[in-house]
């Protein structure tokens, strides 16, 4: 679609300053955000790129950079990505595509490294802007796409107090024309905003125990001597206790006669500390982002 739109743009005579993408999880902001971004990267082009995310799952703007599960059982390989935690249950609204707890490992770090940036909208503020696109355009936006319409009025209100002129484009990723009902219970009044607290998006967090960081653990204590075989099964022994009986793995890591010849009190810490593991996720975007100059 990002294509497309770059090919309409050109027959437009027209480049964006702005391009806006609802978000759940990437690949529609990715879709029609990422053909431009390459001229950004590649040519320096003054482009903002803005992820319209609900204010009731709030991963980009309010959540955490570290590694997490994609999925909420827990099954697939931990994945750097800003996260509210793989057990986070989101409210109930009724954009129900951008209720997924984490985001796509390259969208995080483009937002890590200052490439695009987040907003978060309240559920009434997306509806109010998809009336008001259905009154204009004659076209009902699914829940989902009222975010990006609701951002892109929000930067053209901006332009209205400020003069300036801005070439915006927002992807309208879908009709919601099977979502009547949401609009019902919208122009009923039945809706309403859900917006989350600090405390408890740090305790979705840590409802792991700690248990995400236990391969980080392994390959600390391998480089502070123990041997590779060894730091393994202190890593697996104490991830299985922690698991069985809900205690933090940093806490009986600290009890461990093995573990405690190998890493201080501070150690633990630091290393049981999600927020400063990204591991090698700079340098994969890095070569990536290299080797995609050669593909246009």
């Amino acid at each position: 679609i990002g294509l497309e739109a770059e090919k309409q743009m050109e027959m437009a005579g027209e480049y964006p300053d702005i391009v806006i993408g609802c978000f759940g999880g990437g690949s529609n902001f990715g879709g029609i955000c990422f053909p431009f971004m390459r001229h950004t990267i590649k040519e320096g082009r003054k482009t903002r790129f803005i992820a319209a995310e609900p204010a009731s799952c709030p991963k980009l703007t309010r959540g955490k950079f570290l590694y997490d599960y994609a999925d909420e059982a827990g099954y697939t390989p931990l994945l750097p990505m800003y996260t509210l935690g793989h057990n986070f249950a989101p409210a109930n609204i009724h954009a129900g595509g951008l209720r997924f707890h984490g985001a796509g490992v390259i969208v995080s770090q483009l937002l890590k490294d200052g490439l695009m940036e987040a907003m978060d909208l309240n559920q009434l503020e997306t509806f109010e802007s998809g009336c008001l696109f259905a009154q204009t355009e004659g076209i009902i936006p699914a829940p989902e796409s009222c975010h990006a319409i609701a951002a892109a009025v929000r930067e053209a209100k901006k332009c209205i107090e400020t003069g300036e002129e801005k070439v915006i484009l927002f992807n309208l990723s879908g009709h919601g024309l099977i979502d009547m009902a949401s609009y019902d219970q919208y122009f009923a009044g039945n809706l309403m905003n859900y917006e989350l607290k600090d405390e408890d998006i740090e305790k979705n967090l840590n409802l792991t125990n700690g248990l995400i960081m236990a391969e980080r653990l392994m390959a600390e204590l391998t480089r502070a001597g123990m041997g590779k075989q060894t730091a393994y099964g202190v890593a697996r022994k104490n991830a299985i206790k922690a698991n069985k009986e809900k205690l933090l793995l940093a806490d009986l890591i600290l009890e461990d006669p093995d573990a405690s010849q190998f890493l201080t009190k501070e150690d633990v810490e630091r290393i049981m500390d999600p927020h400063t593991y990204i591991g090698s996720a700079p340098i994969i975007v890095d070569e990536i982002i290299e080797a995609s100059k050669s593909w246009f």
